[in-house]
């Protein structure tokens, strides 16, 4: 049988009559036309494919019908109706035929084939010798755990006894040809695999032929075009801008031998575009050796951001003469949403055009990969529980990237170097080790004359972080899918040839860029990029202790430290880079000042009064004017500081204490006040009022739009609130004086009640008519609802500030009158009322619970 499909009309058979049933027309006869150009015999209509009868067909014997009786009871209990069971036509939605029925010969056979070429897969990813001697064991595992549907698709004994019965097939039908029409749901620009061998495979002539244009260029002899259609892209109309960018990268390697030397690239250059179809979007065309292998390597990319298109893993195109990589007349086309071909799991192009082609048909994984929880994205599979001791898994969990296990990286043992566009991918740029972490100060001059800068006067360049020999464990680049490097942030990486991807960052001219790769945990490196002021790591001597001052933004180095009640001597240099800067005439450093310092200068002195955390802040913005400062890590210190005031009778509930907030530099509190023309005072202080004590002149007051006034009630801080509400209470301490800010922090119940929008917003609770000015931290909110469940949350308009929901993920169902506890997850809470009503929601902040009554 030969494995190619044409479309052939069943007027041209001469039939005899033997067996009946092909195709939806039982008056369509078994024929025994062999055409000796085409190597075929039977010849069925499309979606049929011609098989050979064997035990696979035979109907279901009497224990398959058992076996899949009980399946089907197990799975349907009580509603299992034995009269309505016909084993044939039940609906087995969700049970697994492979356990009851077990594999066909055809499934075996196939299963014995896609064994071998697993085996030679995770062989090429050099599993062989990450478990040695272990790893026949292991892959035998490995691929027993691999499900059947996997590569085996669905269960075909079924169908085929279906077949089987219709036709009342047995043992002495052996060897005769039928038409059978496989389960397998093909996109329209597939076909069945008569063989077996792949579930759906590329006709050999084009299926929507009739119904596309006419490509504007077709491949002479010796040469390739590969087609690249846009999800954008605009038909019969101008597409430059679409296509901006764009460019190929094309390779051999041993397996895909095909094009001439003059037709391969390097990665990050690209091969310029022969043009843009108006229908089939652009392409390139690339010239073939005299005897080309069956395929070609190819990625279409973005030259600029290296955004890869279709797929993150590498393409082929197929190139040969006959069997399912047939491509005569080597056209080869991609199209956004349509997935490309996987064939022993690699990604092919398809050889025909795909515009109108419908992307129907099962997602496809090649091996080391599985279906996300979408069903619609193949991942790396989990393997870290598998992989032997010394190695680590790459890979898992990343969209079309194969995972498997690695040697874990020895940061001590090895030399790694910036590698990138920007140096013709060399090791010219060492990083120096210290401590488990990589650093390199990279001075980027002058774009080259060939460049076209981006509108921020920056060229963009691929790079990754290497070793000088390329060695899978110390070959650091992106994780497909997570955060890409950018400067100032740091992002995570991973090693494995296929699984990190290349990087890319904008560099621009005459710029220090600052490169610590952290390796303090080999199997979770990460990467952190720096705009810098000048090439330095500068250290700190802190009375003999080496600390290291980190890079913080803004031209500033930063460290942390503990310090005990002394005096210290301090020193800042960079022996390497030939960089000292220390005191002037006055060596004594003050806390929250700025000390400025000078070339080559003596010892600094700082003495501290109370043990704390100090962050000492070498800022060298401006590089000829370097200073150094010294806070406390915490403004207040260790010591509980609260909101005091006429809101808590001047007292200082654990309640009422202010948070600090590490990042922004900054404490706060939300308070419930009642809406009153009286005004609210209060300060910030310590238990003891001695410790910290801050009224109206410790602070600038706020001159945000939205800051509530404040005033100067005799040393005290004075506030009148129009609405009772809650309120923010937030000191930043980012200046030299600490700026106070209040200003309405709104509460909303969110939820199906009202589309998860801000609309229920939760009041203050007022409850003493007695006192006008009433402050606290439970809030009400009255809100109709019906019998219908629904789901919510307690939170603010950020979802951040406050997001409150069920203890636990799983969610919570909330009991009319029942008090329930609250807590940050991904849970909601649910309700679902008995009768249709006015409710009342009661929030305590403080003790993070809620309450709701009524019908009122």
């Amino acid at each position: 049988m030969s494995l190619q499909y044409k479309p052939l009309s069943l007027v041209a058979l001469a039939t005899t009559a033997v067996l009946y049933g092909c195709g939806s027309d039982d008056s369509v006869e078994k024929t025994y036309v062999y055409d000796d150009a085409t190597k075929t015999g039977l010849w069925c209509p499309l979606p049929q494919i011609v098989q050979t009868v064997d035990a696979d067909y035979y109907p279901l014997s009497a224990d398959e019908i058992a076996a899949l009786k009980a399946a089907a009871m197990a799975r349907d209990g009580a509603a299992f109706d034995a009269a309505e069971f016909n084993a044939y036509t039940y609906d087995y939605d969700g049970i697994n035929l492979f356990d009851v029925l077990g594999l066909t010969l055809a499934e075996k056979a196939r299963q014995v084939t896609a064994k071998a070429e697993a085996r030679a897969f995770k062989v090429s990813q050099g599993q062989q010798d990450i478990f040695g001697d272990g790893f026949d064991a292991w892959f035998d595992s490995w691929f027993a755990s691999v499900p059947l549907t996997d590569y085996l698709g669905k269960s075909e004994r079924l169908s085929k006894a279906s077949r089987g019965n219709e036709l009342s097939l047995s043992s002495a039908n052996n060897s005769e040809e039928i038409c059978y029409t496989p389960p397998a749901a093909c996109p329209n620009y597939l076909v069945p695999d008569e063989s077996g061998t792949f579930t759906c495979i590329t006709p050999l002539d084009n299926p929507l032929a009739e119904e596309q244009p006419t490509v504007g260029y077709m491949a002479p002899a010796g040469k390739a075009a590969i087609f690249y259609r846009s999800a954008q892209h605009i038909t019969d109309g101008d597409n430059t801008e679409v296509y901006k960018d764009l460019t190929i990268h094309t390779w051999n390697d041993p397996d895909c031998t095909a094009y001439q030397d003059e037709s391969t690239t390097d990665w990050g250059v690209g091969k310029p575009a022969a043009g843009i179809d108006p229908n089939y979007g652009m392409y390139w065309t690339m010239d073939l050796l005299d005897s080309p292998d069956q395929c070609g390597n190819m990625i279409v990319y973005n030259r600029v951001s290296g955004a890869k298109r279709i797929s993150e893993a590498d393409l082929r195109v197929p190139l040969a003469n006959s069997g399912h990589l047939a491509n005569l007349d080597k056209m080869s086309y991609l199209q956004d949403g349509i997935t490309a071909n996987n064939y022993d799991g690699r990604l092919y192009a398809n050889p025909h055009p795909l515009l109108g082609a419908a992307a129907g048909g099962s997602k496809a994984c090649g091996w080391g990969l599985e279906l996300d929880v979408t069903g619609e994205v193949c991942v790396g599979q989990a393997l870290a529980a598998q992989c032997p001791v010394g190695t680590i898994a790459v890979g898992e969990g990343q969209e079309e990237i194969a995972s498997k296990c690695i040697l874990e990286f020895d940061p001590a043992a090895t030399t790694l170097y910036l590698r990138g566009g920007f140096n013709d991918w060399l090791t010219t740029n060492q990083l120096a080790y210290t401590n488990g972490k990589f650093r390199l100060n990279f001075s980027y001059g002058s774009h080259p004359e060939s460049a076209t800068p981006a509108e921020d006067g920056t060229v963009n360049y691929g790079f990754k972080v290497a070793d000088a020999d390329w060695a899978e464990a110390s070959s650091f680049g992106a994780i497909k899918g997570g955060d890409s490097p950018a400067v100032g942030s740091e992002v995570a990486l991973t090693a494995g040839n296929g699984v990190g991807q290349d990087m890319f960052i904008g560099l621009k001219e005459d710029t220090i860029y600052q490169y610590v790769l952290n390796a303090t945990n080999p199997a979770a490196v990460t990467l952190k990029i720096n705009e810098v002021p000048l090439a330095v790591f500068p250290v700190m001597t802190i009375d003999g202790e080496m600390v290291e001052l980190e890079y913080s933004g803004a031209g500033q180095f930063s460290s942390r430290m503990t310090l005990a009640p002394d005096t210290y001597s301090i020193s800042i240099a960079d022996m390497d880079a030939g960089f000292a800067v220390g005191a002037g005439t006055d060596t004594t450093v003050v806390l929250n000042q700025p000390y400025p310092l000078v070339a080559a200068g003596s010892a600094l002195s700082l003495t501290v009064g109370q043990q704390n955390e100090y962050d000492f802040i070498l800022d060298l913005s401006t590089p000829d004017m370097p200073t150094l400062e010294v806070k406390p890590g915490k403004p207040l210190g260790n010591t509980a500081v609260f909101i005091r005031g006429s809101l808590n009778d001047w007292l200082a509930p654990a309640s009422d204490e202010i948070v600090f907030d590490d990042a922004s530099r900054s404490y706060s509190v939300i308070y419930g006040l009642e809406a009153s023309e009286n005004a609210y005072q209060f300060k910030f202080a310590s238990e003891d009022w001695s410790t910290v004590d801050m009224g109206y002149s410790a602070f600038d007051m706020s001159a945000d739009a939205d800051a509530i006034p404040l005033t100067d009630v005799g040393g005290n801080i004075g506030i009148k609130v129009d609405k009772s509400s809650s309120y923010l209470f937030k000191l930043d301490f980012n200046g030299a004086k600490p700026v106070l800010k209040v200003s309405e922090l709104p509460i909303y119940i969110r939820g199906g009640m009202n589309d998860w929008l801000e609309e229920d917003q939760l009041a203050f609770n007022a409850t003493n008519a007695a006192n006008s000015n009433e402050a606290g931290h439970v809030y009400v909110r009255t809100i109709a609802l019906t019998t219908d469940n629904v789901f919510f949350k307690v939170a603010t308009a950020d979802w951040s500030t406050v997001n409150l929901g069920a203890p636990t993920d799983d969610g919570l169902a909330v009991e009319i009158g029942q008090e329930v506890s609250l807590a940050a997850s991904n849970g909601n809470l649910a309700i679902m009322p008995s009768v249709a009503g006015d409710y009342k929601f009661s929030f305590d902040l403080t003790n993070k619970t809620l309450v709701i009554t009524g019908p009122n």
